[in-house]
């Protein structure tokens, strides 16, 4: 099955006929016999579980979940089997969950008891560590929307153990010795097959690697409240020496704005982690130009507003309430809607921005109840063709 599965991969007519009609004959008993073998603690049950495993690991998404009843119960089902000694029970179960589509209603409550459980676990017990990892990538694999994620973890009180496990033993200064050596286990996926998988201190790297580009401002939150200086440093310096340009690069790139006839632009630039953004209202434009830290993303992203007043309230929104750059553009877009949705025009120049400070009108006549720049009010009062007939006839009226 794993020779036809890799055939059937292959851009042929065969290919796309055994996906759509031969994976649904095949895979059902291939699974039922799973689920029972992986009940069973008979000799002859884990001999044959080993290549039933290893079948059941290639079953299709689409397949896996018209078997299953309720996704939601998946995590129910399948972490039994993850918490088998055998590694093919582990790597059959982290395939299958990695596979289910999560959604925020039905984030699974076994995986945040899994993890209460595994603080008791002995820390140096590699079987619970293959274990816990291979569930969180699991995890992060089966759940799409990084903001419900964020909001689950956050709620739950999830990462911080994740992190610290991995950043401080896993990936500790005793666990890695030189640091450098850690250059190929990021560049590069583990063997994870269930024959065998590569060094936990691999698995580790591409965990850790997964997690900080599915979660970024979810793991700045928790390095900004580490305590000790000497944690902190720990964690920037594997950060900033193997992740930091590539996720700035990644995060950057994800960033595509495709609305047709919207009125923001945007332009990145992944070799220098720039952004800029641009809002435009009538002949002018709001620019807005968002710099990655060198130690992304533990560290608070750079912001400059052509208006200036618009800079905190922008600022905070990407720092604080956004799980991702293209999220927190949508955030700044909602909010300069909301701003300039209902504002005046000014009544010298006509326009709500001003072409050069890019400020609202917001000096009002108290007779016509018409609003100026300020700007152009000290203009117009330079050029009095301009100002003096409008102004005449609010003074009459006084």
């Amino acid at each position: 099955m794993v020779q036809l599965d890799k055939f059937a991969k292959t851009p042929t007519p065969f290919g796309v006929e055994y996906t759509e009609f031969h994976a649904g004959l095949l895979f059902p008993p291939v699974y039922s016999h799973f689920l029972q073998l992986a009940g069973s603690d008979e000799f002859w049950a884990l001999e044959a579980a080993e290549n039933v495993s290893e079948a059941v690991a290639l079953i299709p998404a689409s397949i896996l979940n018209t078997l299953l009843d309720e996704p939601s119960k998946a995590f129910e089902l399948f972490l039994p089997v993850a918490l088998r000694n055998q590694v093919f029970f582990k790597v059959a179960a982290h395939s299958l969950l990695s596979k289910v589509s999560l959604t925020k209603e039905i984030l699974p409550r076994e995986f945040e008891a899994f993890s209460k459980r595994f603080r008791k676990v002995d820390s140096h017990a590699e079987e619970a560590e293959v274990t816990f990892l291979l569930l969180w990538d699991a995890l992060l694999r089966a759940q799409p929307n990084g903001f419900e994620l964020a909001n689950y973890v956050k709620e739950k009180h999830l990462l911080p153990q994740a992190l610290s496990l991995l950043f401080f033993n896993l990936l500790g200064p005793s666990k890695i010795g030189n640091v450098t050596s850690l250059k190929a286990y990021f560049d590069a996926d583990p063997i994870l097959t269930t024959r065998g998988i590569s060094s936990i201190t691999h698995l580790s790297a591409w965990v850790l690697q997964n997690l900080m580009r599915t979660l970024p401002y979810t793991v700045r939150w928790w390095w900004a409240d580490l305590t000790k200086q000497r944690d902190k440093a720990h964690v920037e310096r594997i950060t900033k020496q193997f992740l930091s340009s590539k996720l700035a690069a990644e995060e950057l790139t994800k960033v595509k704005w495709d609305e047709a006839g919207d009125t923001v632009t945007v332009n990145s630039h992944p070799g220098c982690s720039e952004l800029i953004a641009r809002y435009k209202i009538e002949e002018t434009s709001v620019t807005l130009k968002i710099t990655l830290p060198l130690n992304h993303p533990l560290g608070p992203v750079a912001v400059n507003v052509s208006d200036k007043k618009l800079h905190a309230r922008i600022s905070q929104l990407l720092n604080t309430r956004s799980h991702s750059l293209a999220a927190g553009l949508r955030l700044w877009k909602e909010s300069l809607d909301t701003v300039y949705k209902d504002a005046d025009e000014c009544a010298i120049c006509f326009f709500i921005l001003h072409h050069q400070s890019k400020q609202l009108p917001k000096l009002g006549c108290k007779t016509c109840k018409k609003k100026f720049h300020a700007a152009c009010l000290v203009r117009a009062q330079l050029c009095s063709s301009i100002f003096t007939p409008s102004r005449q006839n609010c003074q009459k009226r006084n």
